[in-house]
């Protein structure tokens, strides 16, 4: 997952870029995918580096997708 859309644009974003994209994800009004959410308090975690272990793609489908097997097709979508 390092080098996908997602980790590329938050790597580029400030402190403050990421506070504000944090309260659009998380609220009711603009967005009610729970699996949005727990996806970019992860990757959030990882910010500004954004690069290690933690970004492997089964490790990220595993937080986000708990208990479900790893599909890769799913965590891509």
């Amino acid at each position: 997952m390092q080098k996908s859309k997602p980790v590329i644009l938050l790597s580029a974003m400030s402190p403050a870029e990421i506070r504000d994209l944090e309260k659009f994800i998380r609220s009711a009004y603009f967005n009610r995918n729970e699996l949005l959410i727990r996806l970019f308090l992860y990757l959030k975690k990882e910010h500004p580096d954004m690069d290690g272990p933690a970004l492997d793609r089964e490790k990220i489908y595993a937080k986000v997708f708990q208990t479900k097997p790893f599909i890769e097709t799913k965590l891509r979508y």
